[in-house]
């Protein structure tokens, strides 16, 4: 897993394992100089850091799997179905 969070970029979304609630939890993850991982289903920031190595040592252990973020929009635009006049796009 290591071996992945050297290539997380902002957008992609991490999975991780939460023993004590019996919980997965999603995180988008975002880069603004630091890196921060915004809990999806609470909409609030969880961990802010200088650099991956840090989010590493502190949420690696615990982590499930991480979802690049043209994986997640090819699903998006799939779902959608042309519901929109212009396709999502991921820069």
């Amino acid at each position: 897993m290591e071996e992945r969070f050297q290539n997380i970029e902002p957008g992609d979304v991490l999975f991780t394992i939460c023993e004590e609630t019996k919980e997965t939890i999603a995180y988008l993850i975002m880069y603004d100089g630091k890196w921060r991982l915004i809990n999806l289903s609470r909409g609030s920031f969880s961990y802010n850091t200088e650099t991956k190595k840090e989010l590493y040592e502190i949420i690696g252990g615990y982590t499930i799997d991480i979802i690049p973020r043209k994986l997640i929009i090819n699903q998006v635009n799939m779902r959608l179905g042309g519901k929109f006049k212009y396709p999502v796009i991921a820069h």
